[in-house]
């Protein structure tokens, strides 16, 4: 690691801020061929506020380069080649207004790489390799009026949503960031992105939320398997807390929500294999304390957001296998999680990136392991590895090493993988096909049947799961003997049958004749119906209901009517008065008893600093710019837009980020109204 140029350098200039105390100093390294950053690099210089070191050559940081730093306003690392921020490399910055780290290559950003920069006001990240970003990355970012997140190849999927529902309520992302991929979103700004609820009946099914479970206080068993559920809203189980089991497997499921899962107090197992679940956050599961088995084989997993499992606290078997997995940062602490929790799951493994492919999650912890793949290197000195006694995983594959020198593996003891073979193969020569069964077992006399990378339990009838662990299910809808909607109840001694009303018998076959015990009266003939009966009134003879009742003998109450029905509240819902009389709630910005009708066009004063954007760097105003911004409606779009009418140029000097100074003219609206809509 390259030295940064000491104070008495000529190439590290230190001066005084115009017009500052001469306390307050700039540090100067911008065009020096700097190639890293060591530790307590500017530890000395504790009043710096600013420190340049645009246009280098920096692919390395240490964590602690910039400790201690309490004054620093201005931190500028554009035009390098840094790959990864570390962690806390920003600890301490509490006085940092800009942090400009476009024109990189960072590709993973920590989740708390910010928490402390609270009163950060501009951060660039564009024209980076930036795919996704993790949710409540700018949380701590109570103070940013500026953001640029361009020219990064941003993958919007369920992973990215919340950054789409952050810029829309937040709109201070200014350099037009927009989604690279799926195609259907490709060049589509990524603050314009609205999520949409798939309630075609037909070909997708939607699980609504209609209280039907309430009805149902014993049902032990839920089998939604093989259909084409997408969207399961949140409360659809409320009621099944006598429910221990949940099947949804070969579904269409994308994501997974706590708000999903309410209700189910009681289950024990969850089934979510085949779908297309992509996220996994850490309130997915909440409120499934007495789940043991989940199941989430073979869908579109690639990370799994820290804790999403710590809530499953009876959890003893986790099938995470089949998943494409992307074993960076944000997955990182899965490795340890799993290495320490006495959970069956199958062994699953990595799939990206290609140095760790089919290596299994709990074998990778990133602190534990040195990757070496693809450097060309031709010879490693025997003390190369002295000391790594924690090394877990070494990877030298790629290179054009043709022998190592003897004993250069002696420190490290903890070592568990070395990367030299193919996949699939094994041995000190690489000549043994590897058999995954060797280390794994299927329960109940079932037959493992190795595969390429992975293994497949071949279960005897009846038996099911990943490795045969479910016993046979007499109450499945092949098996269960109960009839007419009854439920089916497994026991040691087999299927019971709870019917339903109206029906008896052990398998619930037979109508019960509730004409047994009529009270038809005047010579009525008394008709059998399923749970209850009529009565065939003679010439002369019939009953007439009181209103709120009905049925043969009027002694069945009917529903009142919802007053809510009839007043419909177009932006806004309805409730009753206490005199139960229904009214309309409007939302923000709406007005009128249906909640129809828009505030009027108007103009809300600002006054803040106006940007630009000169190449990568950030320039601002240097004084305060007065405007109005235009807010309302003008009655529908035969009567025009609310836009600004009466514009006003002046001439405001702008300092930029990079040094320059320069006059611009800025156009800003003093006046709003109804005007023609372009």
């Amino acid at each position: 690691m390259a030295p940064l140029p000491d104070g008495e350098s000529p190439e590290y200039r230190m001066q005084a801020v115009p017009g500052v105390n001469g306390a307050s100093l700039v540090g100067r390294l911008e065009l020096n061929g700097i190639k890293s950053i060591p530790p307590g690099a500017f530890s000395p210089y504790k009043k710096l506020r600013r420190i340049d070191l645009s246009n280098n050559q920096i692919s390395e940081i240490a964590p602690d380069a910039f400790q201690g730093l309490r004054s620093l306003n201005s931190l500028v690392l554009y035009g390098n080649k840094i790959t990864d921020l570390p962690k806390g490399v920003f600890g301490g910055l509490f006085a940092l207004q800009l942090l400009l780290l476009n024109a990189n290559k960072i590709n993973c950003v920590r989740a708390d790489a910010f928490q402390d920069l609270q009163n950060l006001s501009l951060l660039s990240l564009y024209d980076n390799k930036i795919q996704s970003l993790a949710k409540g990355t700018f949380t701590s970012l109570r103070a940013i009026q500026t953001l640029h997140l361009a020219q990064n190849p941003f993958v919007c999927d369920c992973n990215l949503k919340w950054l789409a529902d952050f810029l829309r309520a937040n709109p201070i992302e200014t350099s037009g960031a927009r989604c690279a991929s799926p195609r259907r979103l490709a060049n589509k700004r990524i603050g314009q992105i609205k999520s949409k609820k798939r309630l075609n009946n037909n070909e997708i099914s939607v699980l609504e939320a209609t209280g039907i479970f309430k009805k149902l206080p014993h049902l032990k068993k839920i089998n939604l398997s093989n259909n084409k559920v997408s969207e399961i809203e949140d409360g659809a189980f409320e009621g099944a807390s006598s429910v221990s089991e949940l099947h949804l497997t070969v579904n269409q499921l994308e994501s997974v929500r706590s708000g999903m899962f309410r209700g189910l107090d009681g289950l024990r197992t969850l089934m979510l294999r085949n779908n297309r679940i992509s996220c996994i956050h850490n309130d997915s599961f909440t409120g499934l304390r007495n789940v043991r088995l989940l199941s989430l084989y073979d869908n579109q997993i690639s990370t799994i957001a820290p804790g999403a499992f710590d809530t499953l606290q009876s959890l003893s078997t986790l099938n995470l296998l089949a998943n494409p997995f992307n074993c960076n940062c944000q997955l990182a602490w899965l490795g340890d999680w799993l290495r320490k929790r006495k959970i069956v799951t199958g062994n699953p493994r990595c799939q990206n990136p290609d140095f760790l492919r089919q290596i299994p999650l709990q074998d990778v912890a990133f602190p534990d392991f040195r990757i070496l793949s693809y450097n060309s290197l031709q010879c490693i000195p025997p003390l190369a590895f002295e000391g790594l006694r924690s090394l877990r995983l070494l990877s030298l594959h790629g290179n054009d090493i043709s022998s190592l020198p003897e004993g250069i593996f002696a420190d490290v003891t903890s070592l568990s993988h070395l990367c030299l073979c193919p996949v699939g193969f094994e041995g000190p020569s690489c000549r043994a096909i590897s058999d995954p069964c060797k280390e794994h077992s299927c329960e109940n006399g079932g037959s493992c049947i190795p595969g390429a990378t992975n293994y497949t339990c071949l279960c005897p009838a009846h038996y099911t799961g990943d490795f045969c662990e479910q016993p046979p299910d007499f109450c499945s809808a092949e098996l269960s003997p109960c009839q007419h909607g009854s439920t089916c109840i497994s026991t040691s001694q087999g299927p019971r049958c709870e019917c339903v009303p109206g029906y008896v018998g052990s398998n619930c076959s037979e109508d019960f004749d509730d004409c047994q015990d009529h009270r038809c009266q005047n010579n009525a003939r008394c008709l059998d119906e399923v749970n209850g009966y009529s009565c065939l009134c003679t010439e002369g003879y019939s009953c007439q209901c009181h209103q709120g009742y009905q049925g043969a003998l009027c002694n069945q109450p009917t529903e009142p009517p919802d007053p809510c029905h009839r007043r419909p509240c177009v932006h806004g819902h309805c409730r009753l008065t206490p005199s139960g009389q229904p009214t309309c709630e409007c939302h923000s910005g709406y007005a009128g008893a249906l909640c129809d009708q828009e505030p009027e066009c108007r103009g809300e004063p600002v006054r803040d600093y106006h940007q630009v954007q000169r190449g990568y760097a950030i320039c601002q105003t240097t004084r305060p710019v007065a405007w109005v911004e235009c807010r309302g409606s003008c009655g529908g779009p035969s009567a025009g837009c609310c836009t600004g009418l009466r514009l006003r140029r002046r001439k405001y000097a702008f300092e930029c980020s990079s040094g320059a100074t320069f006059v611009e003219e800025v156009e800003k609206p003093t006046k709003c109204g109804c005007s023609q809509c372009l």
